[in-house]
C-alpha cells in the first residue's frame, strides 16, 4: 500500500528488493471532507485560514505517513501549520461532526455514506500527482518464486478481476478497477517509491 511504502521509506527500507510484485486489482480515491456545515468550500479558503490559525486535520495513518504526505502536497501546508491526528477508521467520521478536526482526509468509500447524506462534503480546488491521491493495494510473491507459479497468479487475478463479482463489488464500494500486474505493475511501483522519496 501507499502507507506501507512510506513507511518503509523513511525506515530505509526496500520491499520491492524481496519480493516480486505480482498483481493490483483497484485503486480507491481518497478525499479531503470537512462538516456540512463547515465554511471551508475548497482548498483555497483552507489556505487562507491556515495563516492565521492552527488547523487540525486528521488521517487514517500514521504521524508522519501517506496522509501527511497528502497534506503537504495537496493543501501545500507546512507541517507547522497544522495538528494532526490519527484516527481509527471507525471513529474518523463522527470525530469530523464532533468538531475534534476541522478536515479529513480519508477512503471515499469510507466516507460515501456521510457524503451522500450531506452530513460532510468533499472540498474542491485540490490538484497534483493523481496516483498520491489514491489508495491501492498491491500483491506481492516471493522473490524466489519460479516464474511459472507466478505465471499461475498472474492469470488467476486476471481472471477474478474481470469477474462479474469483483466488477460489482467495485461498483458497491466506489472502487475503480484497475488491474495491473508484471513489468507494467513493477514500472509504476518504483515511480510511486521515487516520487514519494522526492517529497519525504
Amino acid at each position: 500500500t501507499p502507507e506501507m511504502m512510506v513507511e518503509e521509506l523513511c525506515a530505509g527500507q526496500n520491499t520491492l528488493e524481496s519480493f516480486s510484485p505480482v498483481a493490483m486489482l483497484a485503486k480507491e480515491k481518497i478525499c479531503f471532507a470537512v462538516r456540512g456545515d463547515s465554511p471551508y468550500t475548497d482548498i483555497k479558503e483552507i489556505r487562507r485560514v491556515a495563516r492565521t490559525q492552527r488547523l487540525n486535520i486528521g488521517g487514517l495513518s500514521v504521524s508522519g505517513g501517506m496522509d501527511e504526505v497528502r497534506i503537504q502536497s495537496f493543501i501545500g501546508l507546512e507541517s507547522g501549520a497544522y495538528q494532526y491526528h490519527r484516527m481509527a477508521p471507525q471513529e474518523a467520521i463522527s470525530g469530523l461532526l464532533n468538531g475534534e478536526v476541522d478536515l479529513l482526509c480519508i477512503p471515499q468509500s469510507q466516507a460515501r455514506e456521510a457524503l451522500e447524506t450531506g452530513k460532510i462534503h468533499a472540498v474542491s480546488g485540490i490538484c497534483g500527482d493523481e496516483d498520491l491521491g489514491m489508495s491501492w493495494i498491491c500483491l506481492l510473491a516471493p522473490k524466489n518464486m519460479s516464474e511459472s507459479r507466478i505465471q499461475y497468479w498472474y492469470q488467476i487475478f486476471y481472471d477474478f478481476s474481470g469477474s462479474r463479482l469483483w466488477q460489482r463489488t467495485c461498483v458497491e464500494e466506489g472502487w475503480l478497477c484497475t488491474y495491473m500486474y508484471g513489468e507494467t505493475l513493477t514500472a509504476f511501483l518504483l515511480q510511486q517509491r521515487e516520487t514519494l522519496g522526492k517529497l519525504l
